[in-house]
C-alpha cells in the first residue's frame, strides 16, 4: 500500500526527500566543520604558544625540604591529577652561595684554606679574592645535559663534594676533571672535586632556561640531590617544572585537560612535601582556558545557523507533508470507509517517512566530509566523527516526526475549520510576541555576556524565533497588499493586474509555506552576509588596534641622537612617532585603579597611528586633536630648550662668568636633545675670565646628521667648578653664569619669549655645579592628557578637570583636555591616557620628575609598502625590539579558526536554506499549476493569450516575493546588528577590542532580491508554457473520465 501511495504523488515525495537531504547534508557538514574547527583551534594554539606558555613552573621556599621526597611527590601529583596526558616533571634544587679560590692554589698562610683541608678552624671564614659559587641539583640533569668528560656527581663523602661544571665555566676558570679546591660557606665548608664536565641543551630548552634563570651568582656547580639533605650544603630554594606532552591534546579532551591542569596547579602550590609555594607561573592554564572560552563562544555562534536551519527545514517538510496529506485525502477516506484503522494508516505513513528520511541520511553523511573540507580554510580534513553521526540521527528523527505527524492526520483534520483557525491565530500571535521578546533580549546582551564562554540559549534561539515571527507577519501582509493593489488596478484596462492582485488577496494556506520559506531563507542569507562581513571587519579592526600603526616596534633600545631618527628616514616610511608606554595608578593614593599611558607627539602620532573612525572623531586625528588644539592655544608647553635652527654642525656660546669660576675656570657640560633618542652631553673646558666664547662641533653626538630626529635643542648647561681650586665650597658656590649669545652654524639663536634661563647651584663630590635650564616662565603644573571613558569613570573626572596619577611612587597631575572612545593598543579595561610628549618634558623640567617607560616606534608606510617598511625596520642596526606589521597580524587574525568556525557554519546554512526555499517554491509552483489548470484553461477559452495569463500569474508571485524580500532583508539586517556584538570575540574568548560593529549586508540583500525576481520570472514562464498547451475540451474530458 505504501508503494502505491508513493507512485501517485512521486513529485511531492521527491520534494520531501530533497528537503530532508538538503537539511541533513547541511547539518552533518556543519557538525564535521565544527569538529575540524575545534581541532584546528587546538593545533593553532599549540603552534603559536611560546615554550613558557606550555608549562607550569613553581618556585618554592626550601625550609626542611627533602629533595628525594619532593621529587616523588611531584611525580605522584602529576600522575594523579593529570591522567589524560603524560607529562615530564623536573625538580631543581639550589643551595646557598659559597666561595672558593678557583683557578689558583689556596695560599699557605690562609687560615681558612688550612682549616678546610684539615677539617678544623674557623668554619665561616672566606678567603680574600674568592670566587662565588652556586650549587644546584636535579635528578633529571642527565636527560637535559650532554656529558663531555668524566661522570655526573655522586653523594658527598666526608668533606669532599663532587661537582660537575658546564663546559663554558670550566674554560673560564681553568677547571678540568680532577680539579679540587676548598670552599667556605655560611655554616659549611669542605673541598670541591670536579668529576665531570657537561653541556646543557640549547637555551630554548625549558629545563636549561629554568636552570639559568634561577641560578645564583658566581660559578654554577652541579651536585647530587642528596648533598642538600645532610650538613654538606644548605638548601636555599627549589623550582618545579611540569611540561605535559600536549601531543595528545585534542578538541575532545581540551575541556577535561584544562580542568585537570588548573586542579594540578592548585595541588602543587599547596603540597607541603614540595616546600610551600612562593610563586606559581601557570601560563598553561590561561592558554588552555582561553581556548576553551573561545570555543564555547564559537559553539553559540555555530548553534545559531543550526537552529535556523532546523526551523527552515521543519517548515519545508511541513509544507510538503501538508500537500502530501491533502492530495491523499480521498484515498485515505476511502480506506477508512473500507475498514482500515487510523492506526494502520499512521503506521504506514510513519514507515514511509522513516524509509525516506533514512535514505536521505546516506549521501548526507558521505558528503559531510568533502563539503566541510571545501569550506575549511585551514586545510583540515574532517572525518566521520560522532558529531556527524549525531547530526544525521537528529535530522533523521526530526524529518520522520514531521512527515509522520501529517500522515497520522485524518482527512477531517486536514480541513481548516473555525476552531483550528482560532488556534492558528493564537499561535501566530504567540510566535510574534516571542519574536519581539527575543529581539529585546538580544539587544540587552553585549560583549561582556559573550566573553563568559557559555552557550546562551537566548542567543541561540532568538534568531529563529524572530525570523519565524517576521514570516508570520508577512503572511498577513500579502492579502492586505493584494486588496489594496486590487482597488488600484480596478480601473486598469489590462486583465492581468486585477487578476494577479485578486489572486494574491485570496491567497490561503496553500501559499503560506513557500512565503514562510522565502522570508526565512532571505533573512538567514542576509544575517549570514552581515555576520560574515562584520566578522571579517572585526578581525581586521582587532589586528589594526593591536598594532596601532602600519608597523610598530616594541621594546626599542635606548637610541643615541646620531641614529634616533633613522626610523623616520627610512625610504618607505611616510611618518614615524616615538611612543613611550608606561603604567600608573589613579588617584593621589593610587587606590582608584590602574591606567596605561602612551606619551607621544600628537602631530606625529596623528600621521603614524591607526584608529577606527567611530572610536574617535575622524579616527586617530580625532584622538590627538584635543592635544593639538591645546598646544595651539598655549595650554600645552612647547618642547623645553633652546631650539637650534636648521641642521647645524657647530654650536657657539658667549658666556658671562662671575665669582670663583672667573678666576679659576671650569668645565661646561652641554646637553642636547632631539625629537627622538636619548639626550646626550658634550664637555668643553671654560677658561678663566669674566667672559668666555665656547665653540664646539656637534659631530661627536650627531655624526653626519642624516639619522637625527631634527630639530636639535639645547636643554641644559652645567658649569662644573672644582671646589679645591676655588678655595672651598662656599667660595665656589658664589660662581655665576649667564648666556649672552648663542649661534648655530653662525645663525643667532634666542630663547622664545615664553622661556627663561633658570639657574640653580648644587654641590656634589667636591664639585660645584651651576646649572642653566631653558624653562617656561610659568612653570608647568599639570600635563595635558586625553582620557578614555574608563579613566574618567575611575577617577571621577570630566574634561577640563585635573586628575592625579602615581608613577613609580610619585604623584603627577594631569589636566584632561579631551576624551576619546579608545587609544590604540590600550585595552578599554586599562583606563588609558594619551599624554603630550612636549608637556611631559616641560613638566619634568619644572618639577624635576620625569616619566620613564618602554620605548616604541610607530610608523606609517607609503601606499602598498607596509611589508617593505617592516623589513627595513627589522634591518636597522641597534634598534632592538620586536617588529610587527598590520598586514601580517591581519592575516593571522583572519585565519583564526575560532572566527572561521561560525562564519563557515553560516555559509553552509545560508546555502541550505536557499535550496530549501527553492525546493518549496518549485513544489508550490507545480501544485499551483496543477490545481489552477481549470482557471488557466478558461482564460485561454475566453481568448486570452498565454503571455497575459503568465503575466497575471507573475503579478501574484511578485506580490508575495516583494513582501518576502523586504521582510527577510529587514529581519536579517536587524538580527545581524543584534548578533554581531554577542557572538564575535577575541581569539582567546575575551571581549573583542574594539567592539565589533555590524556591516550593512547590501550585497546579500540585492542578491536575494535578484534571485526572487528570477523565481518570479521562471514561474511566469512556466505558466505561460502550460497555458499555451492547455485545452479546455481536453481538460473537461480528463475530469469527466477521472470522475467515473
Amino acid at each position: 500500500m505504501t508503494a502505491r501511495r508513493a507512485r501517485t504523488q512521486i513529485w511531492v515525495l521527491l520534494a520531501a526527500f530533497l528537503s530532508v537531504l538538503a537539511a541533513s547534508t547541511a547539518l552533518t557538514t556543519i557538525a564535521s566543520f565544527a569538529s575540524a574547527t575545534r581541532e584546528q583551534t587546538v593545533l593553532r594554539m599549540l603552534r603559536e604558544a611560546s615554550p613558557s606558555q606550555l608549562q607550569i613552573e613553581l618556585d618554592e621556599s626550601a625550609g626542611n625540604l627533602d629533595p628525594s621526597a619532593a621529587q616523588a611527590a611531584l611525580t605522584q601529583d602529576v600522575r594523579t591529577y593529570l591522567p589524560q596526558l603524560s607529562a615530564q616533571s623536573d625538580a631543581v634544587f639550589y643551595g646557598q652561595t659559597a666561595y672558593s679560590l678557583l683557578g689558583a692554589a689556596a695560599p699557605a698562610s690562609s687560615p681558612s684554606s688550612s682549616a678546610a683541608h684539615h677539617g678544623h678552624g674557623d668554619r665561616t671564614a672566606i678567603p680574600a679574592g674568592s670566587a662565588p659559587l652556586s650549587f644546584w641539583a636535579s635528578a633529571q640533569t642527565s636527560a637535559h645535559a650532554r656529558l663531555l668528560q668524566g661522570r655526573f656527581p655522586a653523594a658527598a663523602t666526608g668533606d669532599v663534594l663532587e661537582v660537575a661544571v658546564a663546559q663554558s665555566d670550566a674554560k673560564t676558570h681553568h677547571l678540568s676533571v680532577g680539579s679540587s679546591y676548598p670552599f667556605s660557606s655560611f655554616g659549611a665548608q669542605g673541598r670541591i672535586l670536579v668529576v665531570g664536565i657537561f653541556q646543557l641543551d640549547a637555551g630554548s630548552d625549558p629545563f636549561s632556561a629554568l636552570v639559568q634563570r634561577n641560578l645564583g651568582v658566581g660559578v654554577p656547580l652541579l651536585v647530587d640531590s642528596s648533598d642538600f639533605q645532610g650538613l654538606t650544603l644548605n638548601l636555599a630554594s627549589a623550582t618545579y617544572l611540569v611540561r605535559p606532552d600536549l601531543a595528545g591534546l585534542t578538541g575532545a579532551n581540551l575541556g577535561a585537560v584544562t580542568s585537570s591542569v588548573s586542579t594540578l596547579t592548585s595541588v602543587l602550590a599547596s603540597d607541603q612535601k614540595l616546600g610551600g609555594s612562593e610563586s606559581v607561573h601557570d601560563a598553561l592554564s590561561a592558554l588552555l582556558g582561553g581556548a576553551v572560552q573561545a570555543l564555547a563562544v564559537a559553539r553559540t555562534a555555530i548553534a545559531i545557523p543550526c537552529v535556523l536551519l532546523l526551523a527552515v527545514s521543519g517548515c519545508a517538510l511541513a509544507f510538503t507533508a501538508r500537500l502530501l496529506a491533502a492530495g491523499r485525502r480521498a484515498s485515505t477516506a476511502l480506506m477508512l470507509a473500507r475498514g482500515a484503522r487510523p492506526r494502520q494508516l499512521a503506521a504506514c505513513g510513519a514507515l514511509e517517512a522513516l524509509v525516506l528520511c533514512a535514505l536521505a541520511q546516506i549521501p548526507a553523511v558521505f558528503l559531510a566530509g568533502p563539503l566541510a573540507g571545501l569550506v575549511s580554510t585551514a586545510g583540515a580534513v574532517p572525518g566521520f566523527g560522532t558529531a556527524v553521526w549525531a547530526a544525521a540521527a537528529a535530522a533523521w528523527l526530526a524529518g520522520t516526526a514531521t512527515l509522520a505527524g501529517y500522515a497520522a492526520q485524518r482527512p477531517v483534520d486536514v480541513e481548516r475549520n473555525r476552531g483550528s483557525a482560532v488556534l492558528g491565530l493564537g499561535a501566530e500571535i504567540a510566535l510574534v510576541v516571542l519574536g519581539v521578546l527575543a529581539l529585546a533580549e538580544l539587544a540587552a546582551h553585549g560583549p561582556a555576556e559573550a566573553a563568559q564562554g557559555l552557550v546562551d540559549p537566548v542567543v541561540v534561539l532568538a534568531p529563529a524565533l524572530a525570523v519565524l515571527a517576521c514570516a508570520v507577519l508577512s503572511l498577513r501582509l500579502i492579502p492586505l497588499a493584494g486588496r489594496v493593489m486590487q482597488l488600484l488596478a480596478a480601473r486598469a484596462r489590462s486583465w492581468a493586474a486585477p487578476y494577479g492582485a485578486w489572486s494574491a488577496a485570496r491567497a490561503g494556506r496553500a501559499s503560506s509555506g513557500p512565503v514562510v520559506l522565502l522570508v526565512m531563507a532571505i533573512g538567514t542569507v542576509v544575517l549570514a552576509g552581515g555576520y560574515l562581513s562584520a566578522s571579517q571587519r572585526s578581525a581586521l579592526d582587532q589586528a589594526d588596534y593591536s598594532v596601532g600603526a602600519d608597523v610598530r616596534v616594541v621594546g626599542v633600545n635606548d637610541q643615541a641622537l646620531e641614529i634616533a631618527g633613522a626610523c623616520g628616514a627610512l625610504p618607505d616610511a611616510a611618518g614615524a612617532a616615538e611612543v613611550t608606554r608606561l603604567s600608573a595608578s589613579i588617584g593621589a593614593d593610587g587606590s582608584e585603579g590602574s591606567t596605561q599611558i602612551l606619551v607621544a607627539d600628537p602631530a606625529r602620532l596623528a600621521v603614524a597611528g591607526q584608529l577606527r573612525a567611530d572610536l574617535g572623531p575622524d579616527g586617530i586625528k580625532g584622538l590627538t586633536q584635543p592635544l593639538v588644539s591645546a598646544a595651539a592655544a598655549g595650554r600645552i608647553a612647547p618642547e623645553p630648550g633652546l631650539t637650534l635652527p636648521g641642521r647645524p654642525q657647530a654650536f657657539a656660546l658667549d658666556l658671562s662668568l662671575t665669582g670663583a669660576v672667573a678666576r679659576t675656570g671650569g668645565s661646561l657640560q652641554l646637553t642636547f636633545a632631539a625629537d627622538a633618542g636619548e639626550a646626550e652631553s658634550l664637555y668643553v673646558a671654560v677658561p678663566a675670565g669674566s667672559s668666555a666664547h665656547i665653540r664646539l662641533p656637534l659631530s661627536r653626538v650627531l655624526g653626519a646628521g642624516t639619522d637625527v630626529a631634527w630639530p636639535l635643542r639645547l636643554t641644559r648647561l652645567n658649569l662644573l667648578i672644582s671646589q679645591a681650586a676655588a678655595g672651598g665650597p662656599a667660595v665656589a658656590a658664589g660662581s655665576g653664569m649667564a648666556v649672552r649669545e648663542a649661534t648655530a652654524d653662525g645663525a643667532s639663536v634666542v630663547l622664545p619669549a615664553a622661556e627663561i634661563w633658570k639657574s640653580t647651584t648644587t654641590q656634589a663630590q667636591g664639585t660645584t655645579i651651576v646649572s642653566a635650564i631653558p624653562t617656561e616662565r610659568t612653570p608647568v603644573t599639570a600635563i595635558g592628557a586625553v582620557a578614555t571613558p574608563g579613566f574618567l569613570a575611575a577617577a571621577g573626572k570630566h574634561v577640563g578637570d585635573t586628575a592625579v596619577i602615581v608613577v613609580d611612587g610619585v604623584q603627577v597631575p594631569v589636566r584632561i583636555v579631551g576624551a576619546a572612545g579608545a587609544i590604540p593598543t590600550v585595552a578599554p579595561s586599562a583606563d588609558g591616557l594619551l599624554l603630550d610628549q612636549a608637556d611631559v618634558d616641560a613638566y619634568a623640567q619644572s618639577a624635576g620628575t620625569g616619566l620613564v617607560g618602554t620605548l616604541e616606534w610607530w610608523l606609517t608606510a607609503r601606499p602598498g609598502r607596509i611589508d617593505a617598511l617592516a623589513a627595513e625596520v627589522a634591518g636597522l642596526p641597534g634598534l632592538g625590539g620586536t617588529v610587527s606589521d598590520r598586514l601580517t597580524v591581519r592575516a593571522d587574525y583572519a585565519a583564526d579558526p575560532v572566527r572561521s568556525g561560525p562564519a563557515g557554519a553560516l555559509r553552509i546554512a545560508a546555502v541550505a536554506v536557499a535550496l530549501l526555499a527553492l525546493i518549496g517554491f518549485a513544489t508550490r509552483l507545480a501544485n499551483e499549476v496543477r490545481s489552477r489548470a481549470r482557471e488557466i484553461a478558461i482564460a485561454r477559452a475566453l481568448g486570452l493569450d498565454p503571455g497575459r495569463v503568465a503575466l497575471a500569474f507573475g503579478i501574484q508571485q511578485a506580490f508575495e516575493a516583494v513582501v518576502a524580500v523586504v521582510a527577510g532583508c529587514l529581519i536579517g539586517s536587524l538580527l545581524a546588528d543584534r548578533i554581531v556584538p554577542v557572538t564575535i570575540v577575541a581569539r582567546n574568548g575575551s571581549a573583542a577590542i574594539p567592539t565589533p560593529v555590524a556591516v550593512s549586508p547590501w550585497p546579500e540583500a540585492l542578491g536575494s532580491a535578484a534571485l526572487a525576481a528570477l523565481c518570479v520570472l521562471a514561474a511566469a514562464a512556466c505558466v505561460g508554457i502550460v497555458a499555451a498547451r492547455v485545452s479546455i475540451s481536453a481538460l473537461l474530458r480528463t475530469e469527466s473520465e477521472a470522475s467515473r
